[in-house]
């Protein structure tokens, strides 16, 4: 068994577990002081027991411990696997609340096998892919999560981020015990002697270092493998490298000599999470990295040791003779960092929230076609997801990528592009659906919230009806909806959705789209609560005079000019020919800026602005994922839309201090105050160029005042209170 199983069951068990670990391995080889082991032997072949050969073996001990398992194990005992012992989960019926933890380890080398290995390593990956049957799937760095998710084909939902620990207080114990046994080098490494590990690199690296200063270095490795023989011929030849190689030497004379030379490296082409450096800063030593797996993110260049800039001997040859320049404080940095992250106590104490449930319990689930900061849906899902890891609640997300596709198409007048779009939705909605139940099923106690388009969930938002749009339309004698394929499926969607108890709970944006849900639906049956979508008050209350000066002459805005904005990608629903007609009936004084859309539709814009004879009055920018300049650089915000549900656009730009002239939708009527915040007007051309007007008498007589209003009139709908309004309907929807 590895060490790090056996420090990290003597952990659990001082914080209160009862441990079993069910190992090949005799128990008197391995058996930490307090813990129980079920031995499960490795089947027998003709040459005796012994490790899987072509991974067979390994697949049959597997199917063993899993008997095991469904015989002895309590149906309320958590379980906790290792690698390709992970796959025992599948099969493995757990009807109770235990929890199933799984660490798959090798993530590092899962499609790197050879030809030789290639049988064997099809196996092994089979097994441990029986990781994806577990409640929470740990990957050890940041870097390795997306791998994680690939490499074992489970959900974001599962997966949670525990690094792999060293226990300080013995590693402190075992160097003392091996002090007089400690060898004298220049240079130290430990690990398995095999390419992947890079120490071939580490070899040409000392000799250019040697040939360029003339200084003789001593290197000691620790380790053995299949590699050794080559290593040490190429280190005997011209000119030779001084390399001595120690196999079998106890852990004891490891950690001390690491000490007692104090410099340490890991020259690996790939890696995973590398115990053995954090052994070495734990050991105060300095350490050189390449920048591979986990190793960045232990080893800060200049803080915390010297990380190569690639994986290449001149790389890795600059990072140790940059070493020979380090003081020793740099190794106390080291040892601070493992000390305060990455040792036993404080990583066993994630890895028992874990086993307990804890974490599994409090998770929520966010399923969107795209997630990520912008606008729309996808800003939406984007915030509440940081508002939740803020309140502690361990949050994922199942997005269109997760299925299996990975476009993302702008809405666009593009005939190509909105064909693309249909067979987003078309997909997203079906396999997401299929993809939400089978979720549901396998996690029972994770707190499901779908945004968009696939039908199912605990609670299901509600970010607008098409059906009422199509009313829109229908009243302005602008029915053209039989053209779209893609607006009758998502007419045919919505009857299934709205039908029945497919979901727990619907959220709406506001209380009048509530009504015009309940209008439109009938026959919904489940509970519908009212939650509006939020903004971001500290990100657009700082915005300054600096970046409004810097943004306007960008933009080319004159001095005294009133700038106006238009934000949104679709121009028709959201009104900007309306808004760019109304300029005619604006002083030229009036300049409106464009921010979104693409590049089809910004060149069909233009060509309206032309016609109308405005061009040189209307600044399209396009797409942005950051609208906060433009926003400073405006006066006042023009959205006169159709139809609109919770629009960030009226959030962020009250946020920001501006006024909004917008059409009685979505949640204008609840927070636009006229004469204070902005003005509500007519969806025509002479109404939207009358609110203007007053917007900026209004702010010519008392600008500072307009600003405070506006902000004060969003003050409660941060991102934060609403997260808390959504966990709220979660938990009644329980």
């Amino acid at each position: 068994m590895e060490r790090a199983v056996a420090d990290q069951a003597t952990a659990l068990a001082a914080l209160g577990w009862e441990v079993t670990i069910v190992t090949p391995v005799r128990p008197s080889e391995v058996a930490p002081r307090g813990i129980s082991i079920e031995n499960v032997p490795w089947p027998s072949t003709r040459s005796g027991p012994g490790r899987p050969r072509l991974g067979v073996n390994y697949w049959i001990w597997v199917a063993r411990a899993r008997r095991v398992l469904r015989r002895r194990c309590p149906a309320d005992a958590s379980i906790y696997t290792h690698g390709g012992a992970s796959g025992v989960l599948r099969g493995l019926r757990r009807d109770g609340a235990a929890t199933s933890v799984a660490n798959p380890h090798g993530m590092e080398e899962f499609h790197r096998a050879g030809l030789l290995r290639a049988a064997a390593r099809l196996i092994g990956r089979h097994l441990a892919r029986g990781a994806r049957y577990a409640d929470i799937v740990i990957a050890t760095d940041e870097a390795l999560v997306s791998r994680v998710r690939s490499n074992i084909g489970c959900g974001d939902h599962q997966v949670r981020m525990i690094p792999n620990a060293v226990d300080v207080t013995r590693l402190d114990r075992v160097a003392r015990e091996g002090f007089e046994s400690s060898l004298d080098a220049d240079l130290v490494s430990v690990g398995r002697l095999v390419p992947n590990k890079g120490y071939d690199l580490l070899l040409e690296a000392i000799r250019s270092i040697e040939l360029r200063s003339g200084r003789r270095l001593r290197w000691v490795h620790f380790g053995r493998g299949h590699a050794k023989g080559e290593l040490v011929r190429d280190a005997a030849a011209t000119p030779p490298v001084q390399l001595v190689v120690v196999e079998g030497a106890d852990d004891s004379v490891v950690q001390a000599t690491i000490e007692s030379v104090g410099r340490f490296v890991q020259p690996s082409r790939y890696e995973g999470s590398s115990l053995t450096t954090l052994e070495a800063m734990a050991r105060g030593a300095i350490c050189v990295g390449t920048p591979v797996g986990g190793i960045p993110e232990k080893i800060i260049d200049g803080e915390t040791g010297f990380l190569a800039a690639s994986a290449t001997v001149d790389a890795l040859a600059d990072a140790i003779e940059r070493s020979f320049d380090a003081d020793y404080a740099m190794g106390s940095r080291a040892r601070d960092r493992v000390l305060s992250t990455y040792d036993l106590p404080a990583v066993a104490e994630q890895l028992s929230a874990c086993l307990e449930g804890s974490s599994r319990r409090r998770a929520i689930l966010q399923v969107a076609r795209h997630i990520g900061p912008g606008a729309g849906v996808a800003q939406v899902v984007h915030s509440l997801e940081k508002s939740f890891a803020g309140l502690g609640v361990s949050t994922s997300r199942f997005t269109l990528r997760d299925t299996g596709m990975r476009w993302r198409t702008q809405v666009s007048g593009n005939v190509l592009k909105k064909i693309a779009l249909l067979i987003e939705v078309v997909w997203f909605s079906i396999a997401g659906t299929i993809a939400v139940q089978h979720i549901r099923r396998r996690f029972p106690t994770l707190r499901i919230l779908v945004h968009g388009d696939p039908i199912g969930g605990d609670v299901y938002v509600n970010h607008g009806l098409l059906k009422e749009v199509m009313r829109g339309r229908s009243a302005e004698r602008k029915w053209r909806f039989p053209l779209n394929p893609m607006h009758w499926f998502t007419l045919a969607r919505d009857e299934i959705r709205y039908r029945g108890t497919r979901q727990r709970a619907i959220v709406c944006l506001t209380d009048g789209d509530r009504a015009t849900l309940v209008d439109l639906y009938p026959a919904v049956q489940v509970p519908i609560h009212v939650v509006p979508n939020g903004v971001d008050l500290d990100a657009y209350a700082s915005l300054d005079e600096e970046l409004r000066e810097q943004t306007r002459l960008e933009l080319g805005l004159r001095a005294g000019a009133t700038a106006l904005l238009f934000v949104g990608h679709e121009y028709d629903r959201k009104g900007l020919y309306i808004a760019i007609d109304s300029l005619s009936q604006l002083s030229s004084d009036f300049i409106l800026v464009v921010v979104g859309g693409s590049q089809e539709m910004v060149a069909k814009g233009q060509l309206y602005s032309a016609a109308r004879g405005v061009d040189r009055r209307v600044k399209f920018v396009g797409a942005t994922s950051d609208p906060r300049p433009y926003y400073a650089a405006t006066d006042i915000v023009v959205l006169p839309s159709a139809y609109e549900t919770g629009p960030l656009v009226l959030l962020e730009a009250l946020a920001s201090g501006r006024m909004v002239v917008m059409t009685r939708t979505g949640l204008a009527p609840q927070v636009i105050v006229e004469g204070r915040n902005g003005e509500i007007v007519d969806r025509v051309p002479a109404s939207v160029a009358r609110g203007i007007n007053q917007s900026a008498q209004l702010l010519a007589r008392d600008r500072k005042a307009v600003v405070e209003d506006c902000r004060r009139s969003v003050e409660t709908f941060g991102w934060d209170a609403i997260a808390m309004r959504y966990l709220q309907v979660i938990e009644e929807s329980r």
